[in-house]
């Protein structure tokens, strides 16, 4: 599991749209924000439980089968009778990648489903160290955290609405403590499928070390039918394709073209 690093990227928050909480089991910190009319209390408790099964389940899985957590490669024939292991272990196969690469934005996509399939929940954001589960009813603004590189938070995603639910996940060679092979602040990727946004973004972040592979990993991800958009940050310069609209960002997180 992918360990704990200080997320002060959380301190822009829309606190006048959202309500917020956290849910942290072991490594795992979703941070959930609902729309206001939907009550916290009544989701934590069975949003805790069910981040805490799936973990479990996770945990079991890996102790029966060690290389699903220390491959760097696709594990072959490996099946567990849980639907969530068993559609990373498929998208590893795809993407020849380590099953745990996709594991945050498995954890982000399945909880956001898990509350959306239970309760009343109008409009939800899910994220996950840097994966994000959405599906919303109005224009979100989706910064981008590229550690120290000057373009850190001030560029960022508008997503709208009938464009989600929607996975966004951003890798980084520069940011925590995952194995990574490249040198890139940061690659964003969206998708329909936070799963699929996760592996990608940590694949294309390892083939980033110098400046011309900025066009290099946006030539591949534009061939690529699932990928929506993509956003690579390398020390201060960035690349971008994609059907969302690119957006500079203020310190408060607020699109500066409105």
């Amino acid at each position: 599991m992918k360990h704990y690093i200080n997320r002060d990227y959380r301190n822009n928050l829309n606190n006048e749209r959202f309500n917020f909480f956290n849910i942290k089991y072991r490594e795992i910190d979703l941070l959930i924000a609902i729309d206001k009319n939907s009550s916290v209390e009544k989701i934590k408790n069975e949003t805790f439980q069910f981040v805490k099964d799936l973990r479990i389940k996770f945990d079991n899985f890996i102790n029966q089968n060690p290389i699903f957590q220390k491959s760097l490669k696709s594990i072959g024939k490996l099946e567990s009778n849980n639907k969530i292991i068993n559609y990373l272990i498929k998208i590893s196969k795809k993407v020849n990648m380590g099953p745990m690469a996709g594991i945050a934005g498995a954890f982000s996509e399945y909880t956001g489903k898990f509350l959306l399939n239970n309760y009343n929940i109008s409009e939800i954001i899910i994220e996950n160290g840097g994966d994000i589960f959405l599906n919303t009813l109005k224009n979100v603004h989706i910064s981008i955290f590229a550690g120290k590189s000057l373009l850190s938070e001030k560029v960022g995603l508008k997503i709208k609405p009938e464009e989600t639910p929607m996975g966004i996940s951003t890798s980084s060679a520069t940011v925590g403590h995952s194995v990574s092979f490249g040198k890139a602040d940061s690659v964003t990727i969206c998708s329909k499928d936070t799963v699929y946004s996760d592996f990608l973004a940590t694949k294309l972040c390892n083939m980033v070390k110098k400046d011309s592979d900025i066009d290099l990993v946006l030539d591949i991800a534009k061939k690529d039918k699932k990928i929506e958009s993509a956003v690579v940050i390398y020390n201060n310069k960035a690349g971008f394709i994609g059907k969302h609209e690119i957006i500079k960002l203020n310190k408060k997180g607020e699109n500066e073209n409105n």
